[in-house]
């Protein structure tokens, strides 16, 4: 359990400081707006700037909602006063950094829900409004209620299209991130790579905080478990190490006593045997004596009762000191079975101690029953706090419906508006026909004066002024008219609409020119604008090359123990499309071009170069495959302590086989195959002592491996396959 905590520990960690690397670097942001941060840092402006998107705090849930209902906006820079703004596009304008959108706090209007949008946040379905989803400082609280105030977050696109035709809001937004707009549109989808945000990384960040908190408690009850339990082991180990060297001391004498009791009974035993010898051979004495005559010779009898009576004193002298002996035996006995006493009643001392400290903790009940006690106060503290959220829930209830009473009443209030409208919008199309008919006579009117000056060249004032008095009219009125219409036929049609056709066509040249001229001027700036980009890039690329190059001959001659590494450009005059070259020096070589270059030579080259690249741009997680297999010997030693140090401000994950590179690793996840297709992990921390390689230090390769940490994850695979 602890090694896959520690391993879930790891693995939250490395995802941590990737998004916390993202978020200082202000990965995702716009150009013009990163522009700004970043000269803010450095003291180029003054005031505060902060993102949209950083200054909110939103659940994992609605994490992607809030992110699409902000859209381009998340990237929209805050400001308390628009001078700051004023301030950040002069900036902008002056270094060509790009553009950026600002929200000054005092340009800000206050804005409530209006009825509509209440009405529509009580319907199911609703999440809530996007405003009060968020957390943020109560200062740019303004800032997001105007940018998400009228956003709705719904559950699912169902809820969303069954909610488009009500009113108050501007777009609802689904927890999967399809959009329904106000005016009907509807978008949806998903692309192939998602779109991650600031928004969705400190949500992201704040759940794997929280989970990195859970597994730390779990992994620090685990360990105050061991080290209790260690505590206990020693302890009782400690007393068993007392009680045996207690008993060890009871036993030395007590075996010199056995021993010493063992050779006075078996010297008692031969004293016996030899008084039983005796007094038999004084028996057979006493009978040959019997059998003896009476006519003996006296002095030979003498000489032979001598010599009994030497040997008998010879006898019992060794009989009496064979009783000293036995008498010392006995006294011995007796002072082994003293101490023997002794060390009985030393072991009762010990199991009286023991029993003592079996009554202390009994006495602990007492305190065990004060901590229940305490435990059943708090569980009647939670049951009064119970009855007062009942009593709260019952308020909470009555003001719900208070509250529905008079939503009721705004609803009666609305159908009354309606019904309003509904007669205003009655009379309006009552006026607009009466307009229409005006319209009509009016065009009646026009198409008559048009004719009446076509047909007799007079006006409708002429022809109202002729219409009051009488004129006489001509003889040949009849004639001449007639004349002068086949005068007139006899001219052909007149184009009556050539003044109108010339009008257009040169109101349309006129619109054409004014196109032309602004696709013209439009291919200007985009060639300004191409040429300013060309500009930008290449001073940016020689910016970067330079660095890179630097960078490169320090690595190169820090990997290499010496010599020197130049990088170069193929084509100086087109720097944007030309290639790089490298050429190198080894230490007492001379300089040649890298494919001159062995394998483990090329590689690390390749090394120099690759590290060089994060040294000027640091990634937050870097993946290397296999990368020191054609390294060997003091190249491995040199291309691990570059490694850990760079591992102080990047995140490596090194696929090897090179027992160096392995004793760099402060985690080591040792992987292998049970099963076909099945790899099983086995994961390892090394203390901190053992994880750094130190410059000048030599490592031995062949013994590398030779630690007790290696030793177990190599027992760990042994015992897995």
């Amino acid at each position: 359990e602890v090694r896959r905590a520690m391993s879930e520990r790891a693995s939250l960690e490395g995802r941590k400081r990737g998004i916390e690397a993202t978020l200082e670097t202000h990965e995702g942001m716009s150009q013009g707006a990163r522009a700004v941060l970043e000269a803010c840092e450095r003291g180029q402006l003054k005031g505060r700037y902060e993102a949209v998107a950083e200054v909110i705090e939103a659940d994992r849930e609605v994490a992607l909602a809030i992110e699409t209902a902000l859209g381009a906006s998340a990237n929209d820079l805050i400001v308390d006063h628009e001078s700051d703004a004023k301030s950040a596009i002069r900036y902008l304008k002056e270094n060509q950094a790009g553009r950026a959108t600002f929200q000054p706090i005092s340009l800000m209007r206050p804005s409530e829900p209006s009825r509509e949008l209440e009405q529509v946040l009580m319907k199911p379905g609703v999440v809530g409004l996007a405003s009060k989803l968020v957390d943020c400082e109560q200062r740019v609280r303004p800032v997001i209620n105007s940018l998400l105030g009228r956003i709705v977050v719904v559950e699912t696109i169902d809820h969303a299209l069954a909610l488009a035709k009500t009113y108050g809001w501007s777009r609802m937004v689904t927890l999967d991130g399809e959009v329904v707009h106000s005016s009907g549109a509807v978008t949806g989808g998903k692309q192939a790579r998602q779109g991650y945000g600031l928004v969705q990384r400190k949500a992201d960040l704040a759940e794997i905080e929280e989970t990195l908190e859970r597994v730390n408690k779990t992994i620090g009850q685990y360990e105050s478990r061991n080290e209790k339990r260690n505590s206990q082991v020693q302890s009782a180990q400690d007393a068993v190490v007392a009680k045996e060297s207690e008993l060890a001391k009871i036993k030395v004498p007590l075996k010199e006593a056995l021993e010493y009791r063992d050779g006075l009974a078996s010297e008692r035993n031969g004293a016996i045997r030899d008084r039983d010898r005796l007094v038999a051979e004084m028996g057979r004495l006493k009978q040959v004596e019997s059998e003896i005559p009476q006519t003996v010779d006296l002095v030979e009898l003498e000489a032979k009762r001598d010599e009994i009576l030497k040997a008998v004193a010879a006898k019992s002298a060794d009989a009496e000191q064979f009783e000293g002996r036995l008498k010392d035996s006995k006294n011995r006995v007796y002072q082994a079975h003293l101490r023997l006493s002794a060390a009985e009643r030393r072991l009762q001392a010990a199991k009286d101690a023991k029993e003592h400290r079996s009554k202390r903790i009994d006495n602990l009940e007492p305190e065990r029953q004060k901590v229940l006690a305490h435990i059943e106060e708090l569980r009647q503290k939670l049951s009064e706090s119970f009855l007062e959220r009942e009593s709260i829930e019952s308020k909470l209830n009555r003001l719900q419906a208070e509250r529905r009473t008079l939503l009721e009443t705004s609803l009666r209030l609305t159908e009354e508006s309606k019904e309003a409208r509904a007669t205003a919008m009655s009379l309006g199309d009552a006026n607009h026909r009466s307009e229409l008919a005006r319209a009509r006579a009016e065009s009646k009117r026009a198409n008559a004066a048009e004719r009446l000056m076509d047909a007799y060249g007079l006006s409708e004032a002429d022809a109202l002024e002729q219409q009051e008095g009488q004129h006489e009219v001509p003889a040949d009125a009849a004639m001449v008219v007639g004349r002068l219409r086949r005068e007139i036929r006899a001219m052909g049609d007149v184009n009556v609409g050539a003044i109108e056709a010339y009008e257009r066509l040169t109101q349309r040249y006129e619109e054409l020119s004014v196109q032309l001229e602004d696709i013209f001027g439009g291919i200007k700036q985009v060639e300004s604008s191409i040429a300013e980009l060309d500009k930008l890039t290449r001073d940016k690329f020689l910016n970067t090359f330079e660095q890179v190059r630097v960078a490169f001959s320090e690595l190169f001659t820090q990997l290499f123990g010496g010599g020197g590494a130049e990088l170069s450009l193929t084509d100086t005059e087109r720097v944007l499309e030309s290639g790089v070259d490298i050429s190198v020096q080894l230490p007492g070589k001379r300089k040649q071009p890298l494919q001159l270059l062995s394998g483990g030579e090329r590689s690390l080259c390749a090394s120099a170069f690759l590290f060089s690249l994060l040294k000027v741009k640091p990634a937050p997680l870097v993946v290397l495959d296999e990368v020191d297999a054609p390294l060997d010997g003091r190249n491995v030693e040199r291309f691990a302590g570059l490694l850990a140090e760079f591992s102080k401000s990047i995140q490596f994950i090194v696929i090897t086989h090179n027992p160096v590179t392995i004793e760099v690793a402060p985690t080591w996840l040792g992987v292998t195959m049970q099963e076909p297709g099945v790899s099983t992990l086995v994961p390892a921390r090394l203390p901190e002592s053992k994880t750094v390689v130190r410059e000048g230090s030599a490592i031995d390769p062949e013994n590398a491996l030779e630690t007790p940490e290696v030793e177990a994850l190599v027992q760990a695979n042994a015992s897995l396959q």
